[in-house]
């Protein structure tokens, strides 16, 4: 950044005490360093080697010695000289009732851009609906050539599939065991997660400010319950040990009702 500072100033206090003829020739002296001459100040330190604090310090300086228009007047001319794609929209900005348009403009278009599904989410589509990957991956790729790219990728909700099973799973060729406690806690840990839950569990400590906001108990209610089938077709699949067949099937299933702590539900199946 340049500053000029002309030398009319230097003769200010020479001319107030000259009079007679030296007063004519200290004017033409005058008249002629303006229009020849000028000091140029370099500063060191310019502006956009500063660190993001001083910047803002002096942009704050600038905001309280000018006005908004005259800030706003010196935007426009910098980005006639520098941004010139920027005049278009500064050019309608700078009409009356323009702005307030604009900003209306922009949150509508916020509204309506379409935003991506949670891995999350698109998992719960693909199983409600029984989607294979080929119809997923179609549906998401006419979505993507019609410019809503609201689908996540396959290797994401894979990802979130993963995290659905809780630790600790056994697995044999006959037989598939878990822990009931590890269970327990996965379930009430994936019920957490979930945005509207967390929501109304924060509402409701706000509304309790005795309650103790580094814990609070809650109870996971849930049923269980078995399930057998017998005469089950058998494929010409081979086990490791050749007594073991698959023709009988009994299963042991647990389902969680609702995430209380007494006084209210937070979540509900």
């Amino acid at each position: 950044m340049k500053i000029s500072i002309s030398r009319r100033e230097l003769f200010e206090e020479v001319k107030e005490s000259i009079t007679g003829p030296i007063e004519t020739f200290v004017n033409i002296c005058i008249n002629y360093i303006n229009q020849k001459y000028s000091f140029e100040v370099q500063i060191n330190e310019k502006i956009r080697t500063k660190s993001i604090r001083s910047k803002e310090r002096a942009a704050g300086i600038l905001a309280n010695e000018n006005s908004s228009e005259k800030i706003f007047r010196a935007l426009i001319k910098s980005a006639k000289k520098n941004r010139k794609s920027l005049m278009p929209i500064l050019n309608k900005v700078s009409k009356p009732g323009s702005a307030s348009k604009l900003s209306k403009l922009i949150s509508s278009a916020e509204k309506q851009t379409p935003r991506m599904l949670s891995p999350e989410t698109a998992l719960a589509l693909i199983a409600s609906c029984n989607l294979s990957q080929d119809d997923y991956q179609t549906i998401r790729n006419v979505s993507i050539a019609h410019g809503a790219n609201i689908f996540p990728s396959c290797h994401k909700i894979l990802a979130a599939k993963k995290e659905c099973y809780p630790s600790d799973i056994q697995i044999t060729e006959t037989e598939a065991h878990q822990p009931v406690q590890n269970l327990l806690d996965h379930t009430a840990q994936r019920i957490l997660k979930i945005d509207e839950v967390k929501n109304e569990i924060d509402g409701y400590i706000k509304r309790k400010p005795e309650l103790n906001t580094n814990k609070t108990e809650l109870l996971l209610r849930c049923k269980w319950g078995f399930d057998g089938a017998t005469g089950q077709s058998q494929y010409k699949q081979r086990f490791v040990d050749e007594s073991n067949d698959d023709k009988s099937l009994f299963s042991v299933t647990l389902v969680p009702l609702d995430l209380c702590n007494g006084e209210m539900s937070f979540w509900r199946n």
